[in-house]
């Protein structure tokens, strides 16, 4: 179930590239699944995902969500919650609902619709830790194969385990300005104006008239790492870990349109958890190496508990988080004039960046 498990886990939830082919036989009505959720000791809603699995390099439709007919959050002292299903294949808890605490193991419990039930193995979730410090440093790039930006590490620390076992997720956003009342389409031989509705404008005989608040002109975007950051005892000293590699912020029209903000975020994991992103990373190194053989095998993270038999491939896991954030401004480029200036405007909403939203984060304007 390598590359099917693989390019699910990273597109949903960190990170998305070739590793080695999985062969899925289409045939029978049992269809392997995808799993991939967690739970923190910070505020919900948590959410879990399911995805009937797929071989990328098929003729098939790729990454189906699928739809289940149950799911529950269960801790062990007996607290549990049902999720609810806020689009396809994605569940959700409430705002006020189960949260995590240090100490206590969680497990999900799923039920398709075809009848099989499956049961996460339980993970504890232990102590965060802390991020203590971002940095950057420019790097002017070449003409080539390296374009100007930020390389961005971190320094962080352990919590009270001495085993050192976490993850970190780097997670860049940037704000961007769009046009999308001069969104156009095709018509004949030229172009005819059609103003998005969400922009706040309609067209009234050939005339662009503003009727309301444009609500997809300026939205703030995410990106992230494409490959998971892992504890490594080769960097800790004393449970620190010094100058750690983030990701590199490319200095491009869009990211540099006003600022972005740099923020590491830190998550604790079990040795069962640790263990599986390793092997992602593995897989998501070995693919990206002409010479680093592809092996190795994903840990069973799920108990079929009734149903006819087939896989469930993922992980759902529980995770104290601690994160830290910096700014990355415009100023911190050396020379303002090697930021690209945005030639053609985008002309349609900005909801249509990848991982966008128009509400604008709480910690844009510190």
């Amino acid at each position: 179930m390598w590359r099917s498990l693989f390019v699910f886990i990273l597109q949903v939830v960190l990170f998305s590239q070739c590793v080695d082919r999985i062969q899925f036989d289409t045939t029978p009505s049992v269809f392997p699944v995808a799993l991939d959720g967690f739970i923190t000791d910070q505020p919900g809603p948590y959410e879990v995902r399911v995805n009937r699995a797929f071989d990328i390099e098929s003729k098939n439709t790729p990454k189906t969500p699928l739809s289940v007919r149950r799911m529950e959050i269960l801790d062990n002292l007996g607290n549990q919650e049902r999720l609810q299903e806020a689009e396809p294949g994605v569940y959700r808890t409430s705002a006020g609902g189960i949260r995590g605490v240090i100490g206590r193991s969680y497990r999900v419990i799923v039920e398709l619709l075809d009848g099989r039930i499956y049961e996460s193995i339980p993970d504890t979730l232990r102590p965060s830790g802390q991020v203590d410090e971002i940095k950057y440093r420019f790097i002017s790039g070449n003409a080539t194969t390296q374009p100007p930006g930020f390389d961005v590490t971190f320094d962080a620390r352990g919590g009270a385990a001495i085993d050192n076992y976490y993850l970190w997720r780097f997670i860049g956003t940037y704000q961007i300005d769009t046009d999308p009342e001069l969104a156009d389409v095709s018509c004949g031989e030229s172009r005819c104006p059609r103003p998005r509705p969400c922009s706040g404008f309609i067209l009234d005989q050939g005339n662009l008239v503003e009727v309301g608040p444009c609500t997809c002109c300026t939205c703030w975007v995410d990106f992230f790492n494409d490959v998971p950051i892992l504890s490594d005892n080769r960097f800790v000293q004393s449970g620190r870990f010094q100058d750690m590699y983030a990701a590199f912020v490319p200095l491009n029209q869009w990211i540099f349109l006003h600022k972005v903000y740099a923020r590491v975020e830190q998550r604790s994991l079990s040795r069962r958890a640790f263990l599986f992103w390793k092997a992602i990373k593995d897989q998501k190194e070995a693919a990206n190496s002409l010479f680093q053989p592809i092996s190795g095998r994903l840990p069973r993270n799920f108990i079929q508990r009734a149903g006819p038999e087939g896989n469930l491939e993922g992980i759902f896991y529980a995770a104290a988080v601690a994160s830290k954030g910096v700014f990355i401004t415009r100023d911190d480029v050396p020379n303002v004039n090697l930021i690209p200036a945005v030639v053609v405007p985008f002309r349609d909403s900005c909801l249509e960046f990848p991982n966008s939203t128009n509400l604008r984060p709480a910690f844009w304007n510190q």
